[in-house]
């Protein structure tokens, strides 16, 4: 975890932000070389819907987030038995699953939306303007390449339950920066490598904000942060300020090759 004043560096970083729509600086380690949607010519989506079109089609684009996107109740609930491995308490995350085993279960309700993230498609630049480019209910899945992420927020994924959501997440990805993006309250991870390989990926600057009303440990810090399970991924992380989290913080398997400073 990284002390308080590197918090500030990172709030400065934020705050030089503010008034940029375009890239600033350039990532170091891994991701050298991305470009994103390169000098497409800025859109800004009107709503959740035309937000989900832009990252997802064919376009190279440079996606301007003037406000928040709230994507929680936009595909319903869902239903089923949830697990409570950690106890029954107001404080208390449950785990999503069929079979609960020896756990105590219950029958609950959730938002399906953050359960499904959005694909974003290659040759990508996701901008946040000053402190108002929010995504809420929805998570980032990379599956392709050269995509960057700068000056965003990403929460609230079902923040009671285990398997609610994931944040961030990386599946096969290559050439991606994820800078100064904040993310809190996922269900799962904050970041997620799946099994396959992810390559040239940069986080930098960036605030994993583990404070939650909900948590495994009943005591409001997350312990899903970074799980990097990926074969031979490629990942550097830099600046990066880990507030609040009680494990995971990254948890590595699979061969990654991590740079860590």
């Amino acid at each position: 975890m990284k002390s308080a004043p590197t918090l500030l560096a990172v709030l400065a970083g934020l705050a030089n932000l503010v008034a940029a729509q375009t890239v600033s600086g350039k990532p170091e380690g891994f991701a050298t070389g991305v470009t994103g949607g390169g000098s497409a010519t800025a859109v800004t989506p009107a709503d959740i819907t035309e937000l989900k079109e832009y990252l997802t089609d064919d376009e190279p684009r440079v996606i301007i987030l003037s406000k928040e996107y709230d994507a929680t109740e936009t595909e319903g609930e869902g239903s089923g038995n949830v697990s409570a491995s950690g106890g029954w308490g107001n404080a208390c995350q449950k785990g999503i699953q069929d079979d609960c085993g020896s756990n105590p279960a219950s029958t609950e309700t959730w938002y399906k939306a953050p359960t499904q993230p959005i694909d974003v498609g290659n040759n990508k630049t996701i901008l946040g303007v000053g402190s108002k480019g929010a995504i809420k209910g929805k998570g980032l899945r990379m599956r392709g390449s050269n995509v960057i992420k700068q000056n965003i927020q990403v929460s609230d994924l079902n923040p009671k339950y285990v398997w609610g959501g994931d944040a961030i997440a990386f599946d096969g990805a290559d050439l991606v920066w994820v800078d100064h993006v904040f993310t809190a309250r996922p269900g799962r991870q904050h970041y997620v490598f799946g099994f396959n390989p992810s390559k040239r990926i940069t986080l930098s600057n960036n605030f994993i904000n583990g404070e939650s009303d909900y948590s495994t440990g009943c005591n409001g810090y997350h312990y899903w942060t970074f799980e990097m399970v990926g074969t031979d991924d490629q990942i550097t992380m830099k600046n990066n300020y880990i507030y609040k989290t009680s494990g995971r913080s990254p948890a590595l398997s699979g061969g990654t090759l991590l740079h860590a400073v």
